[in-house]
């Protein structure tokens, strides 16, 4: 009797310890239309029905984060994850489901994510941004996640190192082809403004001194006109003398020119 208290025990302990534990799981399924085999490898937690898909469907390889939450259905999404101890990645290669709840890996993160998943070892985070701003979490561990990620890669065909140096020549070369029209546009908008400012020198120093002729002229105007109204006032006054008025007036004159000057 003792022994079977025992045994009861430690069942309900194992469902108990079981019950709080989140495995990876592979399952196959076969396309009634194409009689192709579909494999998911997938990692769903128990309290919220969160899950991450790594499946090859009708020969096809994606990864697929379902958050059961509202996303958005348009556009990019930005997602940050990281795997066990290492630094956080943040890549806005992220597109969205029909029904706005999952994302899927763009092509050119889905087979370095599959490779850092096949070499995680205890656990990762992935966190992902709605159209206001609100994250939402999901973890994962690593139970059994090499050998099913790995079988589903293999039902597909993929060699991950070489798919994955593939992938990586091709962003060297498309950043070499980005560097190389940058440089281009780079040289033929310097040559437009070498040749755009070519007279300007010439052209402004003209206009500098157009400008101080002008000002000059003005000056010189104003002067005369206010000698001329001196005159006209004094001369109709008595007591002053021819050599006065012109004494005033050569005063006014340098007066005013010390001031424009």
């Amino acid at each position: 009797m003792k022994n079977l208290l025992i045994i009861i025990l430690l069942i309900l302990y194992g469902s108990h310890v079981n019950a709080g534990i989140n495995y990876w799981s592979y399952q196959t399924s076969v396309d009634p239309f194409t009689d192709e085999t579909n494999s998911y490898a997938s990692f769903q937690t128990r309290n919220d029905e969160k899950r991450i898909t790594v499946r090859c469907q009708n020969n096809k390889f994606d990864i697929l984060i379902n958050f059961n939450k509202y996303i958005k259905r348009d556009g990019g999404n930005t997602l940050k994850y990281r795997i066990d101890k290492n630094t956080f990645i943040q890549s806005d290669d992220w597109s969205s489901s029909t029904e706005g709840t999952a994302v899927f890996a763009s092509k050119k993160l889905k087979i370095k994510l599959a490779k850092e998943l096949t070499n995680g070892d205890k656990k990762a985070i992935f966190r992902v941004y709605d159209f206001n701003g609100t994250s939402y979490d999901m973890n994962i561990n690593f139970t059994s996640a090499k050998k099913f990620i790995t079988k589903v890669i293999q039902d597909c065909n993929i060699n991950l190192d070489k798919t994955l140096e593939a992938v990586q020549k091709k962003r060297l070369k498309e950043k070499a082809f980005d560097k190389r029209s940058f440089e281009e546009e780079a040289l033929e908008l310097k040559k437009i403004i070498e040749v755009s400012t070519e007279n300007v020198p010439k052209e402004f120093n003209n206009f500098q001194q157009e400008l101080l002729e002008s000002q000059k002229t003005s000056n010189e105007i104003l002067v005369e006109k206010t000698l001329k109204s001196i005159e006209e006032q004094l001369s109709g006054e008595t007591g002053f003398e021819k050599i006065e008025i012109e004494r005033l007036q050569n005063e006014i004159k340098e007066n005013l020119s010390i001031i424009f000057d």
